[in-house]
């Protein structure tokens, strides 16, 4: 009797070791394909890759304070700081002299400049803009952009995507979604300038 409770108990405990074993696979296994999704989800793009998107209206991050005059001929440029800093803002939807018809959906556009090239570039859209929320922006602009499915939580409901020399940010302002790029190698460029001026 007792060898038959032995037997018992010695296949049970070879039971739960059998069990143990095709459990740590089974987590190994989630690992490892959790691991290969975030390689592949990462987004190793340059800025030089992005193709043209009419949701950009035809500015695109590098563009000179004369290119965009050229696009926009009522754009006023202020100052540039010690720091090599001009930023401006064009309003399709509060100044009459701009066509509206070329910045649908569009309240307004601020745009920054180090050493004359545009580093960043913000759309401040309104609610007649055909994406309503941010998940819907972030897929449009996702397809137009040929962006990988890369994105991540940002802030309070935002969407954020960082790649190789760039990032982008989706969030939801007012009655309508917002959307930035910024140049990351001209923002270290900027922040090693300021701290140098404080030491």
């Amino acid at each position: 009797m007792r060898n038959e409770r032995w037997k018992i108990c010695f296949r049970f405990a070879r039971s739960l070791q059998q069990a143990s074993r095709l459990l740590g696979f089974a987590v190994a296994l989630l690992v490892c394909a959790s691991l290969a999704n975030a390689q592949n989800s990462q987004c190793s793009l340059k800025l030089a890759q992005l193709p043209d998107a009419p949701e950009l209206f035809g500015f695109r991050l590098g563009m000179t304070t004369e290119q965009v005059k050229a696009r926009v001929p009522q754009v006023q440029f202020g100052k540039t700081t010690d720091f090599g800093v001009l930023q401006t803002s064009v309003n399709p939807d509060f100044d009459p002299k701009i066509d509206k018809t070329s910045f649908v959906g569009v309240r307004t556009v601020s745009l920054d400049f180090l050493d004359d090239g545009l580093t960043s570039l913000w759309f401040g859209y309104d609610s007649s803009f055909r994406w309503k929320t941010v998940d819907e922006f972030v897929a449009g602009i996702s397809r137009s952009l040929q962006l990988p499915k890369a994105w991540t939580p940002w802030k309070s409901k935002g969407q954020q995507l960082r790649c190789a020399d760039f990032q982008m940010t989706v969030t939801f302002v007012a009655e309508g979604p917002s959307f930035r790029i910024l140049d990351l190698n001209a923002q270290e460029i900027l922040t090693a300038r300021r701290e140098a001026d404080t030491n």
